[in-house]
């Protein structure tokens, strides 16, 4: 078991919750985010300023392109620490 706290590369927040977003909206973004760790606030705010910068056409992103993974950050550190104690 492996318990990681990723923060985004964006706006340092820790993040909650892991997700995936399909590569033909993620691919969306600036070359510059391709291998970048994004919570979902920046991951809209940066394809909003696509659209607003005439970079992007307005789209509407389906939520079958989201995949919830599961949830992380630091309300999980305790859960982690718990199991991790129970395996010593």
């Amino acid at each position: 078991m492996v318990c990681s706290h990723q923060s985004c590369d964006s706006c340092g927040q820790l993040q909650r919750f892991e997700f995936s977003i399909d590569d033909s909206v993620w691919n969306l973004l600036p070359l510059y985010w391709k291998d970048k760790v994004l919570c979902i606030e920046c991951f809209l705010r940066l394809i909003e300023q696509q659209i607003l910068n005439g970079n992007l056409n307005r789209i509407a992103i389906s939520l079958d392109k989201f995949q919830f993974l599961g949830i992380v950050g630091v309300h999980t550190s305790r859960i982690c620490s718990i199991l991790l104690d129970d395996v010593k």
